[in-house]
C-alpha cells in the first residue's frame, strides 16, 4: 500500500529534483539557455512597445472617420431640397385669418399685380 503524498512534499520533491539537475548543465547549454531568454524577452518587449505606439492603431481610426465624414457630406449635399421656400410669418398670419376670406379667394390676382411693373409688364422670373 502507498503512502498518499502531499501537495507540499510533491512540490519540494519537484525543486530538489530540478536543482539538482540545473548543477549537472554544462557551460556553454547554460550560456545558450540565457542567452535563448534573453532574445526572448527582447522580443517580448518589442511586440509591448508596438502595442503602445499610436501610429499603428491611429492611421485605421483616422481613415475609418475621413471616410464617415465624407459619406456623411456627400449623402447631405446629393439630397435635394425641399423645392418650395419658406413662407415669411407674416404672409402665413394674413392667409390663416378668417376675416380675410377675400384676400384668399383673390391670391392669385394679388400676386400677378405684385409681380407687374408700373408699366403694366411681367418682370421677369
Amino acid at each position: 500500500m502507498k503512502i498518499p503524498i502531499t501537495d507540499q512534499e510533491l512540490t519540494n520533491r519537484l525543486i530538489k529534483h530540478l536543482d539538482a539537475d540545473l548543477q549537472s548543465i554544462d557551460d556553454s547549454t547554460l550560456h545558450n539557455l540565457r542567452r535563448c531568454r534573453q532574445n526572448a524577452l527582447e522580443q517580448l518587449e518589442k511586440r509591448k512597445r508596438c502595442y503602445m505606439v499610436p501610429f499603428y492603431w491611429l492611421t485605421p481610426t483616422m481613415v475609418s472617420t475621413f471616410a464617415i465624414a465624407l459619406l456623411a457630406v456627400s449623402v447631405w449635399i446629393a439630397i435635394p431640397g425641399s423645392g418650395h421656400k419658406s413662407m415669411p410669418l407674416d404672409d402665413l398670419e394674413v392667409i390663416t385669418m378668417q376675416e380675410n376670406t377675400d384676400l384668399v379667394q383673390n391670391l392669385d390676382f394679388y400676386r400677378w399685380v405684385a409681380e407687374t411693373n408700373n408699366n403694366g409688364h411681367m418682370t421677369p422670373q
